[in-house]
């Protein structure tokens, strides 16, 4: 009984590492099955402008990723189209201008300036000198606030005469604030 239990364990153990293996086999091909295959029959220059292009053109499905890194279909479609073109004859401003036309701006990551992309170039601009401008305006009213400015003799004579009658001004010791107290209605 023995020898017959060991031989259905020794089965099962190697029908799970078959199965285990298999497994292994089938994720390792499929990583190579996503791999493109574009032939230029040895013209480097070719290849090499594939490689800028796809680079350079952004994938309209995908957030903000090249169709080179895409795996869209509808990236694909545009590395398909890509290698069409420069398999053509197409320079590399042709096949951008045909992508633009047929995506608009979005597809590239450089787009022109003009007035429908105004906002996409200067609207970071803009956001820097409004934030700018608000932060000297507070600044400016807050020294205006925090530092009172004796304008002329007579306030520094008054302000002497006060100072010498009540004496210097005090914080409140209840609160720890530094409220100034007050003494027949005049502030201090």
């Amino acid at each position: 009984m023995i020898g017959k239990n060991r031989f259905q364990l020794s089965s099962q153990i190697m029908l799970f590492l078959g199965g285990v293996l298999l497994n292994m086999l089938l994720m390792v091909s499929s990583g190579y099955a996503a791999i493109d295959a574009y032939d230029f029959k040895g013209d480097s220059a070719k290849e090499r402008n594939f490689r800028i292009l796809i680079d350079e053109l952004r994938c309209p499905k995908c957030q903000n990723q090249n169709i080179a890194g895409s795996d869209a279909p509808l990236a694909k479609d545009i590395k398909d189209r890509v290698y069409k073109l420069l398999n053509e004859g197409r320079t590399n401003a042709e096949i951008t201008q045909y992508m633009v036309d047929r995506y608009g701006d979005f597809v590239t990551y450089r787009p022109p300036v003009k007035p429908s992309t105004w906002f996409l170039w200067f609207a970071p601009l803009i956001a820097l000198v409004v934030a700018f401008v608000i932060i000297i305006i507070r600044v400016t009213r807050r020294a205006k606030e925090d530092g009172a400015e004796i304008k002329n003799g007579a306030d520094a004579g008054r302000i002497k005469e006060l100072l010498s009658t009540y004496g210097t001004a005090q914080p409140e010791s209840d609160n720890n604030s530094s409220v100034v107290k007050e003494h027949k209605g005049e502030t201090l």
